[in-house]
């Protein structure tokens, strides 16, 4: 499972405090990512003890908001989240998570307010930019979501989503396909996944050979691969004016996606506007 927007965020950490303020077994449950049970339990003791400092609590909530959205508990991820920002208002990881949370929720007016504010207190954290231009695009606004991939990459070349997000935009925005796509940044790694999406883009693949690349291993790499085959191929044909083959590649994408992933938020979107039930 892809979980880059989480991979790439730093939080606050926890400050040396005494033992009898922070249980050490609370702390490493609560930054235990690979247990969302744990995660909840240690944060949400600390996050719930007004005896223990603030900032502490603060991060506590952040972590405690991972473990809610790992479970797609999206209502309480959101609680936790916006705790965090009201403890720590400078929290801007914070603000990008709740923007996560409230896009997967479909709010697209909330998901923008947070990004806006992940933004102010960061200026340059390409991914709330990426965010809030997804918010942007499948809120009909795809002028304003091409500015925010644009920045996006800007801040962060090497970030291959970014790019193709940016591409699809302007191809859905009437622009011809780009020259040289894969070209446009020298940072992008154009031996790892996703380029074989990049060079589907630019016509040097077919779906098959896409699909064929996108096989591991491991069987939720291969399940995430496929959840952005779906996607990103379903937006190709939709620029091409292909609709029947846009819907069928979104519904593949529903199928596959995990619930975290911005592409099954997307693949839903695109089918209700396609006048289809996902």
């Amino acid at each position: 499972m892809r979980l880059s927007w989480l991979a790439a965020l730093i939080p606050l950490a926890f400050s040396a405090a005494p033992a009898f303020a922070l249980d050490q077994l609370d702390i490493q449950h609560c930054q235990q990512q690979g247990d969302a049970e744990l995660t909840i339990d240690g944060c949400g003791k600390i996050a719930g003890d007004k005896t223990v400092d603030t900032h502490d609590r603060a991060v506590a909530a952040f972590f405690l908001g991972i473990g809610y959205f790992a479970k797609n508990d999206l209502d309480n991820a959101i609680k936790a989240w916006t705790e965090a920002t009201a403890l720590e208002p400078g929290y801007a990881h914070a603000y990008n998570n709740l923007g996560k949370a409230y896009l997967s929720k479909v709010d697209y007016p909330k998901a923008i307010d947070a990004y806006d504010q992940a933004i102010k207190l960061d200026p340059k954290h390409a991914l709330s930019y990426k965010g809030r231009g997804i918010a942007q695009f499948l809120s009909g606004a795809k002028e304003k979501a091409q500015a925010d991939f644009q920045q996006a990459v800007s801040l962060d070349p090497g970030d291959s989503y970014s790019q193709l997000w940016l591409e699809l935009t302007k191809r859905r925005l009437g622009a011809k396909a780009s020259p040289d796509l894969a070209k446009t940044s020298t940072q992008l790694n154009m031996t790892a996944w996703p380029a074989p999406l990049m060079l589907l883009y630019e016509g040097q693949m077919t779906p098959h050979d896409v699909i064929m690349a996108a096989q591991h291993v491991d069987i939720k790499i291969s399940k995430a691969r496929m959840c952005d085959v779906g996607f990103y191929a379903g937006e190709l044909s939709l620029s091409q004016g292909d609709k029947s083959e846009a819907i069928e590649l979104f519904h593949h994408a529903t199928d596959v996606c995990f619930n975290s992933a911005d592409e099954k938020t997307a693949a839903v979107a695109e089918l209700k506007a396609l006048g289809q039930n996902p």
